[in-house]
């Protein structure tokens, strides 16, 4: 088998370039081949039910999903996302950068532009991911840890105030999470 130096992603033998970051081939390196059932690596695959993305990670301990943090519907069109819509493109790449940034490697495609695998070396993470994001006029506290996607924390509902009334809420409301989860 031959692998990407850059990625670690799994090259087909006459690809001239890498499918997960795009280096020639001349910088892959072969590797024996990696027994069945192989936990050195978590897997990921990016897919959409219910008109929302998640991604499908699968660890030795188990799997679990990812969801858009923005929990957005997605349009679609002829039975797939339709990539024109705005709401469906920001969905999935809020999806994706969130999994660059818990460590994710894009691995592969799937043929369509929504597809992607990911992949990432597996072991006991002893921390968890936090992003504090704004859904449905809420500060939420989206976090991750090693077996499941969960809201850590809500703030009161920010509404029906002038913009000024708003910012000085909001800005309370956002101390007040953040003195919640470092309690927790």
């Amino acid at each position: 088998m031959i692998f990407c130096a850059g990625c670690g992603c799994e090259l087909i033998a006459d690809a001239n370039f890498c499918k997960g970051c795009g280096r020639p081939l001349g910088t892959a390196v072969t590797k024996p081949a990696a027994p069945e059932g192989d936990a050195s690596w978590e897997s990921c695959k990016i897919s959409f039910s219910r008109r929302v993305f998640h991604a499908v990670v699968s660890t030795p301990r188990g799997s679990y999903s990812i969801l858009d943090p923005q929990r957005r519907l997605i349009r679609l069109k002829d039975g797939s996302p339709y990539r024109q819509d705005k709401t469906t493109a920001r969905s999935h790449a809020a999806l994706v950068e969130r999994l660059l940034r818990e460590g994710w490697q894009p691995c592969a495609g799937g043929g369509e532009w929504w597809k992607q695998e990911l992949r990432r070396r597996a072991g006991e993470r002893q921390w968890e991911s936090c992003e504090i994001i704004v859904r449905k006029r809420r500060f939420v506290a989206d976090a991750i840890d090693h077996e499941r996607q969960y809201d850590a924390a809500t703030s009161a509902k920010l509404n029906g105030m002038t913009r000024r009334a708003q910012i000085d809420k909001g800005a309370a409301a956002l101390r007040k999470l953040l003195t919640e989860l470092q309690e927790d």
